[in-house]
């Protein structure tokens, strides 16, 4: 095996633990933070996210969506495009920043929050933004380290500080700690990454690179908020048309989520590289064999969560959040289809046709609020679940017809698709009907575990190549 394939896999296998040990210092934390905050300071303070997870977007310009192409068309002047798009984004969240201040006494009642929350919502969001960036930079080298580090120092500031400020600054109002904790890391982080890049070239005022980086990311804007909307806007729905404690139960449900959301994102960062080399080769048989095996993968991996998601759910939280069992294993299934649209997306990504990515995408977010306006209002919160679900798959569906129209051809296998879409459904079908079968969806989950032992053995003489340090791609 060549080096190139060796640092591809160690930049996936770093990502993937990496990110599992980062998110599960988050994930150990859960139990206290559901004893510390009630779910009104949880509803609160997953609103405040949502509000974040929408506006980094729109003040980051999606500029990091264009670093892939632009690595291929700028070549030796690539660091240069970056610290251009950092200092684009200075500009833009400086001018956010001044409007949203200015319109505040006009606006502010509607979106709920004080005008200093609202500052610190801006800065917060431009340092997701930052670090946004800097995590695509780093990724296309496959330097998973660097983005390791970003991350841990983020995660580690952001749990001790919000504890913290809960137990001592912020007795009454506890969702301000959670807050500020949240946002005052990634702030600093953001500061410290301007430096980074701007140390490694400065920015340029060429029209060509502004006007390129515009043309491919303004797109994405629209795109990117609707993604958000269909993650995050139920629960501005719920706080809004239930309740915040309503909100912050089904908030709940999405910490099990996040595990199939690591997952995907680790796994990611590697294959959009990844894909790019292959097609800018023409290999389009190692992307339909590693594309079946990605779906497939991550199809059991959303199994086996599903199978052990309600006790999960009981042990990370108290009884208040009891109830989100009901809403956990569609909200899962519904992530595998959010995660199986990367691979038709990044053909569209691959021929820089991103105002069909930010079509397809804006279509399934309004599919999302209507049905949540809808059945939110006949069913109550837990209907925001399966809506959800429907609306993924809908959304990889849209996606997987415009990539074909893209490229003139399908570039997966349509068979093993559909197998992956009918198997995830029944996969959720079965997991809700024996919610209340423990012993029986343990026992399902202990033979997944050995067949996929089996199988990754016999075919592929995994764990002895594993013990002789002989790994494939």
């Amino acid at each position: 095996m060549n080096n190139k394939n060796k640092k591809i896999i160690s930049a996936g296998i770093g990502y993937t633990v990496g990110n599992y040990l980062i998110k599960g210092l988050s994930f150990l934390t859960i139990p206290i933070f559901a004893r510390l905050l009630e779910s009104y300071d949880y509803g609160i303070y997953n609103t405040y996210i949502a509000y974040e997870s929408i506006i980094y977007i729109i003040i980051g310009l999606a500029l990091h969506s264009s670093f892939k192409n632009a690595k291929y068309k700028y070549l030796k002047n690539f660091d240069i495009y970056v610290s251009s798009c950092v200092l684009l984004g200075m500009i833009s969240a400086t001018l956010w920043l001044l409007f949203l201040n200015i319109i505040y006494r006009y606006m502010g009642n509607s979106l709920k929050l004080e005008k200093w929350v609202m500052n610190l919502l801006m800065l917060h969001s431009f340092g997701s933004a930052l670090i946004q960036y800097y995590n695509a930079y780093v990724g296309l080298y496959y330097e998973y380290s660097k983005f390791l580090i970003i991350s841990l120092v983020n995660a580690g500031l952001n749990i001790f500080g919000s504890v913290i400020l809960i137990l001592f600054v912020f007795r009454e109002r506890k969702f301000y700690g959670r807050i500020l904790g949240s946002a005052i890391p990634v702030i600093i982080i953001g500061l410290f990454i301007i430096v980074y890049f701007f140390k490694k070239a400065k920015p340029s005022l060429d029209k060509t690179i502004w006007r390129f980086a515009l043309t491919y990311s303004l797109p994405i804007i629209p795109h990117g908020i609707s993604q958000v909307i269909l993650a995050q806007f139920d629960r501005i729905m719920i706080s809004n048309m239930v309740g915040a404690a309503q909100s912050g139960i089904y908030s709940f449900a999405y910490n099990v989520y996040t595990i199939i959301q690591v997952t995907s994102n680790s796994l990611s960062n590697i294959w959009e590289p990844w894909f790019f080399e292959k097609m800018h080769m023409g290999d389009y048989k190692s992307i339909k064999e590693k594309g079946a095996l990605f779906g497939t993968g991550m199809l059991i991996f959303s199994a086996l969560l599903c199978l052990i998601a309600p006790e999960m759910i009981l042990i990370l939280g108290t009884d208040k959040y009891s109830e989100s069992i009901h809403c956990v294993i569609p909200i899962i299934i519904g992530g595998y289809f959010s995660f199986l649209y990367v691979l038709p997306c990044e053909v569209e990504y691959y021929y820089e046709k991103t105002g069909c990515i930010a079509m397809a995408t804006c279509v399934a977010a309004i599919a999302n609020v209507v049905l949540n306006y809808i059945y939110i209002k006949k069913f109550g919160y837990v209907a925001a679940a399966y809506t959800t679900l429907i609306t993924y798959l809908f959304y990889f569906c849209f996606h997987y017809v415009m990539a074909k129209k893209i490229e003139g051809k399908y570039i997966y296998s349509n068979k093993q698709i559909i197998l992956l879409v009918i198997g995830a459904l029944i996969v959720c079908g079965i997991s809700v009907s024996l919610i209340r079968f423990v012993f029986v969806r343990w026992l399902l989950a202990i033979g997944v575990v050995l067949n996929c032992i089996l199988f990754l053995e016999k075919k592929y003489c995994f764990f002895t190549n594993i013990k002789s340090k002989r790994f494939f791609l």
